[in-house]
């Protein structure tokens, strides 16, 4: 199995990006799939350092290491589908207000 070291433009990054957890700048992400193929190239087009690893890391940030779980992060929403999915969570809600508001007049109605 492919192991890789991501290494991000700002060395001081610990958050999540592409659904990969990041500490001090640096991620690391296995695999042979196309999920590592992809997250490899994202990475790589968005300025990230990816250096493939041959050998197990000796870092203690390791997932394998340390025993946690080596099952990969989902992959983050693109900026496209986290608007729609904004747009369609909006849409719900002003549907759900208005049934809401109608039912209510309804009741005061009768």
């Amino acid at each position: 199995m492919a192991k890789y070291k991501i290494t991000a433009p700002n060395a001081q990054y610990s958050g999540v990006s592409a659904g990969v957890r990041f500490d001090k700048g640096t991620a690391t992400i296995e695999g042979d799939d196309a999920l590592a193929e992809y997250l490899v190239e994202r990475f790589e087009r968005n300025g990230y350092t990816v250096e493939k690893i041959d050998e197990p890391l000796s870092d203690p940030h390791d997932v394998d290491e340390i025993g946690a779980s080596t099952e990969p992060y989902p992959v983050a929403l693109t900026d496209a589908e986290q608007k729609a999915q904004s747009r369609a969570g909006a849409r719900a809600e002003a549907k759900r207000l208005l049934e809401a508001e109608a039912a209510a007049a309804a009741g005061t109605q009768e």
